[in-house]
């Protein structure tokens, strides 16, 4: 009869009707006795009449039905409970899944943006796409500093960063847009202070060290209030002009660099203003010739801009008083004298004119994104 019930004390402990079966290696009964007592087989001694149990042989030990075992040894400390819970994959919301499982983020439907949601992550599957993106260079600022007003003591500290846009901070001084870029590029910051061992006011000025061939300007237009707890909007008219040049908010290396490019500027305009003064008779009349332009960057950064000078290329505005409400529109210039305005579905010719009263003031349509592009240079013969 290979199989027994025995019984097993353990020094205060007993643990009655125990299988044990001699036809299996004795280290499986420890591997049981480990079960209930946590003893670890090898610190075990399992004692009996007849002598003392080994690891891989019964020997001539006689075994019977209800006999009493005597084991010896000390268990092992129960482990302690982990500090953080483990989190198991059914219990997950779909946000830490993704964490977890390292999945790309997902887009969040605002109401009628699931086909953009889609489309945008179809084109995420574009290696050469993604690269180009993280390369992008757009908007440098790397002659940053920041000045103590309260600390002449304190140096000030410089830096560099890099945007992909400029904005336009709103208060009652700003009536037109360069002087909203003027003051995001010159604003005060309270901050700890090194030195006075507080919070401090500091002066933050900065001047643009690379231009974008395209410039995007955001019209700062939304604030919290607090009292009401929403997003106002702030309706001020800020014009905004059809042509711009930044040349005063750049670092002075990088307006050496454009003064070549602009003195062509200068050079064409006064040739073409020259042309109209002509009499019509001495004017040369053929085929009209394709029109050649000078390139717009700088041969060694591909998608800068090397004047300074841009001219407005579309508007996208907003209606409404909230930033959680309202609608969008988008203006584009489709030739000198002729911009389109795409409201949805609908489509309508507009006039230069049209865009200019954009500038805010009421519940009009308002300029709330800008996008210049480069001002070409005309190759004249």
């Amino acid at each position: 009869m290979p199989v027994f019930t025995v019984n097993v004390k353990w020094g205060k402990e007993k643990f009655d009707a125990v299988e044990l079966n001699t036809e299996e290696p004795p280290m499986v009964f420890k591997a049981q006795l480990f079960a209930l007592t946590g003893v670890q087989p090898e610190r075990q001694k399992v004692m009996m009449k007849g002598g003392t149990l080994k690891d891989d042989e019964w020997g001539n030990i006689k075994l019977k039905n209800g006999m009493t075992l005597l084991m010896m040894g000390s268990a092992d400390a129960l482990p302690e409970e982990p500090v953080v819970r483990p989190m198991f994959v059914e219990d997950m919301t779909e946000e830490q899944l993704a964490s977890a499982m390292e999945l790309p983020c997902g887009l969040t439907n605002l109401g009628n943006t699931c086909y953009m949601n889609a489309t945008v992550q179809c084109l995420r599957s574009v290696p050469e796409l993604k690269d180009a993106l993280r390369s992008l260079k757009v908007l440098d600022l790397y002659v940053s500093s920041m000045k103590c007003t309260e600390s002449e003591d304190e140096d000030p500290t410089k830096g560099t960063e890099s945007q992909l846009q400029l904005s336009c901070f709103i208060n009652t001084e700003v009536k037109y847009l360069a002087t909203g870029l003027r003051l995001r590029l010159q604003e005060d910051i309270t901050k700890f202070s090194p030195s006075l061992k507080r919070n401090a006011l500091y002066i933050k000025s900065s001047k643009i060290s690379r231009l974008p061939a395209y410039l995007t300007v955001q019209m700062v237009r939304f604030f919290y209030k607090e009292k009401e707890s929403v997003n106002a909007k702030v309706l001020k008219d800020v014009k905004f002009p059809l042509m711009l040049d930044v040349y005063e908010l750049c670092t002075a290396e990088l307006q050496e660099k454009m003064v070549s490019v602009r003195s062509k500027f200068k050079v064409v305009e006064d040739k073409k203003l020259e042309m109209q003064q002509q009499p019509k008779e001495n004017l040369k009349v053929g085929a009209p010739k394709e029109t050649k332009y000078e390139p717009f960057c700088f041969s060694e950064d591909l998608g800068s801009s090397n004047s300074g000078y841009y001219d407005l290329q579309a508007v996208l505005t907003h209606q409404g008083r909230s930033s959680s409400s309202g609608h969008y529109v988008a203006w584009v210039k489709r030739k000198e004298d002729e911009w389109v305005k795409f409201d949805d579905d609908k489509v309508s010719v507009v006039t230069p004119e049209d865009i200019l009263k954009l500038s805010g003031g009421g519940d009009w349509h308002i300029a709330y994104v800008l996008l210049y592009g480069p001002r070409r240079l005309e190759i004249l013969e």
